[in-house]
């Protein structure tokens, strides 16, 4: 049987796989461009544009599937989250003195 845990990770590898293929082409075709004395740069920026929004992904598919599925880490993000608020609240007090 299949984990949760695994599907993200299938997910996430796909998805670094396109990205490698998006890096390759966008390499591949700027060298092409730049012999040929072509203007690629808009196509250029949006595979740019494409390979962000898929870090993005893939960092969000990585943190969401540690979390939900490993225990420890979802104990360990509400910990370091109550951690963040009480610095905060301290860094703040500092800040309303006269």
């Amino acid at each position: 049987m299949t984990r949760l845990l695994d599907l993200g990770i299938q997910h996430i590898q796909q998805i670094v796989m396109d990205m490698s293929r998006i890096s390759g082409d966008s390499v591949l075709r700027s060298i092409e461009s730049y012999e040929k004395n072509v203007n690629v740069k808009k196509e250029i920026f949006e595979w740019s544009e494409m390979l962000r929004v898929m870090q993005d992904e893939v960092a969000d598919l990585a943190i969401e599937s540690i979390a939900r599925y490993q225990p420890v880490a979802t104990t360990y993000d509400s910990l370091d989250h109550v951690w963040k608020l009480l610095t905060a609240s301290l860094d703040m007090e500092g800040t309303h003195l006269i």
